[in-house]
């Protein structure tokens, strides 16, 4: 995924991504968990999204 693909395709990955780890989260899967929510926070960083903080929260209380 590139910006060329376009911001609404990178959000609804983003959204996608964070739904994933908290999937995994759910089912005590961490280390997949951290790996979507990653993925997730890269995206939302990109784009200045105001999602980052709650995911950045997500991934420090993992740790």
């Amino acid at each position: 995924m590139t910006l060329e693909d376009g911001p609404e395709v990178l959000v609804e990955s983003a959204h996608t991504y964070a739904g994933i780890g908290d999937a995994h989260a759910a089912l005590g899967e961490h280390d997949q968990a951290a790996e979507h929510w990653q993925r997730a926070l890269t995206i939302y960083r990109r784009l200045g999204m105001p999602q980052v903080d709650a995911v950045a929260t997500k991934l420090s209380n993992r740790l």
